[in-house]
């Protein structure tokens, strides 16, 4: 039985390539020229931490992150902005986290797409993975269509693997 397995992962080195690109950008801006603002990425837990000293250039910082868009391997339904910003000292403080893996929300997005175009293919969540098994192999590739082509509904990269 033909097996497809959907995930969603970040490349690290990129997102960090792309987010230093746009610290620097940020940084050289006029609104920014003179200020205290730091944007710092932390690989190992997937935290982007910024310190500003007022709402406005925290807001246009934010801004800019939801612009970032990497090819294929990052986009901002990734990044976590729900977070309120908290007071640290004279300045404003603000945690945005990358999720990675597919959540519960999302599967059900996926499976609910799938089940509009009446597909026979058995679909599961395992750990951050949707493995989706079928007996014919046209079913299974016609999956791939299907994401790709309502890719702007899902509102995160997917990466597809056979087995």
């Amino acid at each position: 039985m033909p097996l497809l397995y959907i995930t969603s992962k970040i490349n690290i080195d990129a997102l960090s390539k792309s987010i230093d690109a746009l610290c620097q950008e940020i940084i050289n801006q006029p609104d920014f020229k003179n200020s205290r603002t730091t944007i710092k990425y932390n690989k190992k837990t997937l935290t982007i931490t910024i310190l500003t000293e007022n709402e406005a250039r925290l807001n246009s910082i934010i801004d800019a992150f939801k612009k970032l868009k990497i090819r294929d391997s990052f986009c901002c339904g990734l990044l976590n902005f729900k977070e309120d910003y908290s007071i640290w000292g004279k300045r404003i403080k603000k945690e945005i986290r990358i999720h990675e893996g597919i959540n519960t929300q999302q599967y059900k997005k996926i499976k609910s797409i799938l089940r509009e175009y009446k597909l026979w293919v058995n679909i599961s969540e395992m750990n951050g993975f949707i493995r989706i098994q079928s007996k014919r192999l046209d079913y299974v590739q016609l999956v791939t269509v299907v994401l790709q082509a309502r890719r702007a509904d899902i509102e995160i990269p997917l990466q597809v693997r056979y087995l």
